[in-house]
C-alpha cells in the first residue's frame, strides 16, 4: 500500500489516537472546562499535523467519539423540534447544554479534517492532505452550513426556524 494508506489488517494506533486515549476530557465539568477542552483539541490538532497522520476511523477512541456524536444527534433530534414547537428560550441549564452542543458540532467540523476515511479499495486513508480534501469534497458544505446557522440562531433568536 502507498504511504498513508493502511490495509485493514495492518492498522496500528496513530499518535493522534494515543493522544486522545490519554487526554482527560473529564475536566469539562469545571468552570474552566471549555478552556481545557479547547487546549486539548489544540493538542490533538498539533499531534495530527506534526505526526502527518489522521485519526484512524477504526480506532477505539474514534468509536467512543462516534458514540458521543450519536448521543448529540439524539439530543438535537428531540430538543430542536421541542424548542421550535413551544418557543422555548435557551437559558439556564438548557442554554448551557445548547451552547455545549453548538461547540461540540463546531469541534466535530474541525476534527473531520483530520479524521481518516475508508477508500473504495477498502483501505484506510490516513494522509492529512487526502483526508482534508476528502472532507472538503464530501460533507464540508453541509456541515459548515449547519454549524454557521446554528450559531446565527443563537445570536439572532428570531432566525431559529432556519435551524
Amino acid at each position: 500500500a502507498s504511504a498513508g494508506v493502511v490495509p485493514k489488517h495492518e492498522l496500528d494506533e496513530s499518535d493522534l489516537t494515543k493522544t486522545l486515549r490519554v487526554t482527560d476530557f473529564k475536566r469539562t465539568s469545571t468552570s474552566a472546562g471549555m478552556t481545557d477542552v479547547l487546549t486539548d483539541l489544540g493538542s490533538l490538532w498539533a499531534t495530527a499535523v506534526s505526526g502527518g497522520r489522521a485519526w484512524n476511523p477504526d480506532s477505539a477512541t474514534r468509536m467512543v467519539y462516534e458514540t458521543l456524536s450519536m448521543l448529540a444527534v439524539m439530543y438535537d433530534g428531540i430538543m430542536i423540534p421541542y424548542t421550535l414547537a413551544w418557543n422555548v428560550l435557551e437559558e439556564g441549564v438548557f442554554g448551557s447544554i445548547s451552547l455545549f452542543s453548538r461547540m461540540f458540532w463546531t469541534m466535530d467540523l474541525l476534527l473531520s479534517f483530520i479524521t481518516g476515511y475508508h477508500t473504495k479499495q477498502r483501505s484506510v486513508e490516513l494522509r492529512l492532505k487526502k483526508t482534508a480534501k476528502h472532507f472538503l469534497m464530501t460533507w464540508f458544505v453541509v456541515d459548515v452550513t449547519l454549524v454557521i446557522w446554528d450559531w446565527i440562531g443563537m445570536v439572532l433568536p428570531g432566525l431559529r426556524l432556519i435551524r
